[in-house]
């Protein structure tokens, strides 16, 4: 109801107090998606493990963020290219949607994330089109920074207009360097922007190795989900008929891609892995977010 604007009971607080920090731009490149999309059918949940993995990641960057800025994030515009539906899939959409219905779709964040599990924690968010609700106020905009990471971006002149507006690390600089390049860019910055090639470039650390562990414990329970996606393309009609059917078990007759895992933890050494080719600037992501794979149960919790 949030992401669409229809939600009215939150206070003025809600949409004027503190500082926020999101992505601007896509999660995922063009050349990312084409890979996952010739490599998996668009009826396989695979496609959409595989995209999932990609944002998964992405928002556990922005979450380890706003912990270095103390800033609640915004969540960014998610992208799913299943249904979450608990029967059997036609195409990887509900029996009842539409066939023309355009794959990736814009999906609600609750689609992919239980949202008990952030609030259990105290994660500070807000929805994706917070920005856009006419009740947000407009000081949070017009205090905007934009953090760039990049090895050759020049730093903006000083005294130019820009320096108010732009603050620039280079690849590798750990996130917790965020906080003092926005201050000298402005310290009264209400809201940070990070494009997400950008986010990926900061090196996975916040400060010490109790706080990345501490970090890795809320991130594991906040983004992990138990959801299933059972293809009727990937299984029998008449289950009878199957080879090695269980009938004591006829679970054993559904193939269904289940997730979503966590994205890999942060490195939990207790000197900083930010040089060159260190733990915390080479990050090695899971390819998808499959937690198991054609299977009706899965224990993964």
């Amino acid at each position: 109801a949030r992401e669409a604007g229809l939600w009215a009971a939150d206070p003025p607080s809600y949409f004027s107090e503190g500082r926020f920090v999101r992505i601007v731009g896509p999660l995922f490149s063009a050349a990312q998606r084409v890979t996952i999309f010739k490599r998996f059918p668009e009826w396989s949940p695979q496609r959409h493990m595989a995209l999932d993995a990609i944002q998964r990641a992405a928002i556990r960057d922005l979450m380890a963020l706003a912990t270095a800025l103390n800033a609640t994030l915004i969540m960014p515009r998610l992208f799913c290219t299943c249904d979450r539906y608990w029967g059997f899939l036609q195409n990887c959409r509900m029996p009842t949607a539409p066939t023309e219905m355009p794959m990736p779709f814009r999906c609600s964040q609750d689609a992919l994330f239980e949202i008990k599990h952030w609030d259990d924690k105290a994660v500070r968010f807000r929805e994706a089109d917070f920005l856009d609700h006419p009740s947000t106020a407009r000081e949070i905009t017009e205090a905007a920074v934009r953090l760039i990471v990049h090895p050759t971006a020049p730093a903006a002149a000083a005294g130019s207009a820009e320096q108010r507006f732009t603050a620039t690390l280079r690849p590798g600089a750990p996130m917790t360097e965020a906080a003092r390049a926005v201050a000298d860019a402005n310290p009264d910055a209400r809201l940070v922007e990070i494009g997400a090639p950008d986010l990926r470039r900061l090196c996975k650390w916040l400060g010490s190795a109790e706080a990345n562990r501490a970090f890795n414990r809320r991130m594991r329970y906040v983004l992990q989900e138990s959801s299933r996606f059972c293809p009727s393309e990937d299984n029998h009609e008449s289950v009878q008929n199957m080879p090695h059917w269980n009938w004591q078990n006829p679970f054993t007759a559904y193939n269904c891609t289940w997730g979503f895992a966590t994205p890999a933890d942060y490195p939990e050494t207790e000197q900083q892995p930010c040089a060159a080719g260190a733990a915390g600037v080479t990050l090695v992501e899971r390819p998808n977010s499959t937690t198991c794979a054609r299977a009706m149960l899965c224990g993964v919790s």
